[in-house]
């Protein structure tokens, strides 16, 4: 049985949902935590060369992301071209 669009619909939602709080949390995080990662480190004593990996460890893991460890293309709801 294909999926109506009402389905496509539902899925879209859920999915815009799920997409919505992530950014919330991701900027919640960026906010409350990254950005006083190196003066908590620092007062902790951690060294310049902590300190040069812990501000270039976001962009080195950017290129891993294409090798992406979690496979969820099985979830995706295909809707039919028309």
């Amino acid at each position: 049985m294909h999926p109506t669009p009402l389905d496509a619909e539902r899925a879209v939602r859920r999915n815009f949902g799920f997409d919505a709080v992530g950014a919330l949390g991701t900027g919640l995080f960026n906010a409350l935590v990254v950005n006083f990662l190196a003066v908590i480190a620092r007062r902790e004593g951690a060294d310049p060369l902590l300190l040069a990996a812990l501000a270039a460890a976001p962009f080195a893991l950017k290129f891993l992301k294409p090798v992406d460890l979690f496979d969820r293309s099985s979830e995706i709801l295909k809707v039919p071209a028309r």
